[in-house]
């Protein structure tokens, strides 16, 4: 960042920051908009930026194709097994029981199994 100067004109002091690679509160409030939104364009990405990118795109698309499938092949098939009713059942108590389980190991209580009940019957 450049030189710092004064962005409110009623505080009438720079922003005296530890690091000055970052912004004031006060800077932050003042350069947003009515939303709350501080917009930062960038210019233009550099090639590796862009590369890393394209990367990370194609490795969220596998990830998101694997899902399906894997969707696809067990909860399809289960539905088209027993009837989406009971796959919706057996779903929703699998969840119960994961969720009891994981709270009574980490809380080392029961009284999670009647929270995860309460949960489940909305």
């Amino acid at each position: 960042m450049g030189a710092r100067e004064a962005i409110d004109p009623t505080r009438c002091m720079m922003f005296d920051s530890s690091n000055p690679d970052y912004l004031s509160p006060l800077a932050i409030r003042v350069l947003t908009d009515k939303s709350g939104v501080l917009k930062l364009f960038e210019p233009k990405p550099s090639d590796e930026t862009i590369a890393m990118r394209k990367i990370r795109m194609h490795l969220v698309q596998k990830y998101d194709d694997a899902v399906c499938r894997f969707k696809e092949a067990t909860i399809g098939r289960l539905a088209d097994v027993l009837g989406l009713a009971a796959t919706a059942v057996l779903l929703t108590f699998i969840l119960l029981l994961v969720s009891a389980a994981l709270g009574y190991h980490f809380l080392h209580t029961q009284q999670w199994l009647a929270h995860a009940i309460v949960a489940g019957s909305w």
